[in-house]
């Protein structure tokens, strides 16, 4: 009795071990290609014709309508496999691909979070259950699942690969490199790797490293575009505007510039003061890709730098109604807000940019910034010490440290400041920022002196203009005061303050009765501004 117990164990591991490896090899072996797909589908369907509840037939006619894309079939015949075999992973992790490309992450995550129930092992599965996590900003559960994935299998360098990309969007930039580095020691030649080191550095503000990492890499692959084209970011970062004209010539001549590339080349033309030939680049990538944000965001900044903050609220509505989770189009949206003296609006919209993105410092200080309006002077001071031990140089960070000294009454150390931090970084904001110091403490000369050339870089800005013109009243120049003020009578970005400026103007020249006519039509235009009210009731 025993023996024959024995011989029927034997028998029967016989036939699993021929049936297991016969599913693997009518599985694994057999390579899809465009030329051998349709022969396949017919053999595996005569397959399934003698023997329906044959499962391997089953996923290999899944997956062969899913290489040709006819998701509908393949999932059919994926739902049979996982009837006829409920315990192979391989067909659930199918059925999630087929979720996944459907876009119904939902069913996707369902799908391969049953693949690792039922293989703890499989390290596809988590990759791909990770990457459907992404799919629904889930960057915890992502993170978790690649780390699952890497318990398996520490050397699994894709999972590596797509946890520091993770790392990297979320702005941990410690976690990035570590990563990285683990990744590097397995594959030192790993170009998208080696990529990645390069943006890691180059967004957390070591330009000189990471434009050290991106040279070291063209010399090794230097038929590589995508460094080309970072190195092309991190000569345009630190305005190096020559050298970034320089690659882009180079780009070119060796390909026809991507869109990517023709963004770069509009937003450097943007900066080099160019904006109207900028704004004819940004128009043409739009009119072949309406839906580029990239380019709708240039046309928001192009406008904002000449003070349409209207046209370019627009814009940046634009740009959220296609990617509500564009982080910038929030912070560029509240900043306009606030100038407009939309509190509430802006503070939303800054406290929506922050939850997408917390730990960039531009959003930081714009919320500080409102901080400081509400006379929040120790929380401002407290949290702008921590941005400036991890930013020390950051334009807008000494912007806001002179304001705090402004407002706490230090004009002479916030001038001080502002005119080191220009050696550093000469940008119009910082220009303007001096002029507004210079003015508080009534050296009216420097401040036209700031102010004059800062209208041309900034043509048509509202704020510069009034600064300037009010500037020119201060030293009895009322004349071209009046000049460069009349035109923005006309212009929703004035908010009316020209027309008050203009009313001012008029009665230092004695000229009541026009003064009273500017005033009566600011308050059509914006009624119940009092400081319209006010500048008629002076008058």
């Amino acid at each position: 009795m025993k023996l024959i117990n024995l011989l029927l164990f034997f028998l029967l591991s016989i036939l699993l071990l021929s049936g297991c490896s016969e599913n693997a090899k009518n599985i694994q072996k057999f390579l899809l290609t465009k030329e051998n797909v349709h022969v396949y589908i017919e053999k595996q369907k005569q397959i399934v014709g003698n023997d329906e509840e044959n499962a391997a037939a089953h996923f290999n006619l899944a997956r062969s309508y899913f290489f040709i894309k006819e998701y509908d079939s393949a999932e059919n015949h994926a739902r049979r496999a996982t009837r006829f075999d409920p315990l192979n992973a391989a067909y659930y992790e199918l059925l999630g691909s087929l979720a996944f490309v459907l876009e119904r992450y939902g069913d996707a995550v369902t799908e391969f979070a049953t693949a690792v129930r039922i293989s703890p092992e499989r390290v596809s599965s988590y990759l791909k259950l990770a990457a459907t996590y992404e799919k629904i900003d889930d960057d915890g559960r992502a993170i978790s699942s690649l780390e699952q994935a890497l318990q398996v299998d520490r050397y699994y360098v894709e999972a590596l690969y797509h946890l520091s990309r993770i790392y990297l969007r979320q702005r941990e930039f410690e976690g990035s490199l570590r990563t990285i580095e683990t990744l590097l020691k397995l594959e030192p030649q790993n170009k998208e790797a080696l990529l990645m080191r390069v943006q890691t550095y180059s967004l957390q503000g070591s330009y000189y490293y990471a434009q050290t990492l991106a040279d070291e890499m063209l010399v090794r692959f230097p038929d590589y575009l995508p460094v080309r084209r970072e190195l092309l970011r991190i000569q345009f970062a630190q305005q190096q505007w020559p050298e970034a004209q320089a690659l882009l010539i180079q780009l070119r001549t060796k390909n026809s510039l991507s869109p990517e590339d023709q963004l770069i080349e509009a937003y450097l033309l943007l900066h080099q003061e160019q904006g109207k030939e900028a704004r004819k680049r940004f128009k043409a990538i739009l009119e072949k890709q309406p839906k580029n944000v990239d380019a709708i965001m240039g046309l928001a900044v192009q406008l904002l730098r000449r003070g349409f903050l209207d046209d370019s609220l627009t814009w940046l509505t634009r740009g959220l109604e296609i990617n509500p989770s564009l982080a910038r189009a929030h912070y560029l949206r509240s900043s306009i807000l606030f100038r407009q003296g939309d509190y509430l609006q802006g503070d939303l919209a800054i406290g929506r940019a922050l939850e997408i993105d917390s730990a960039n410092p531009s959003y930081q200080l714009l919320f500080l910034r409102r901080q400081l309006m509400k006379g929040k002077l120790a929380v401002v001071e407290k949290q702008l010490r921590r941005i400036q031990e991890k930013h020390p140089l950051n334009p807008e960070a000494l912007q806001l440290q002179a304001d705090l000294y402004k407002s706490r009454g230090n004009s002479a150390q916030a001038e001080k400041l502002l005119r080191q931090a220009i050696l550093v970084n000469d940008s119009p904001s910082l220009h303007f920022s001096l002029a507004r110091v210079l003015y508080q403490q009534s050296k009216y000369r420097s401040v036209l002196e700031v102010t004059t050339p800062l209208m041309e870089v900034l043509t048509g800005n509202w704020e510069v203009i009034y600064l300037h013109a009010l500037t020119l009243s201060r030293v009895g120049n009322y004349e071209e005061a009046l000049e460069i003020s009349r035109p923005y009578l006309k212009r929703r970005e004035s908010q009316g303050y020209a027309h008050r400026l203009v009313g001012d103007l008029l009665r230092y020249k004695g000229e009541e009765k026009e003064a009273q006519k500017i005033l009566r039509n600011g308050l059509v235009q914006f009624p119940g501004h009092l400081y319209l009210v006010d500048g008629l009731s002076s008058s």
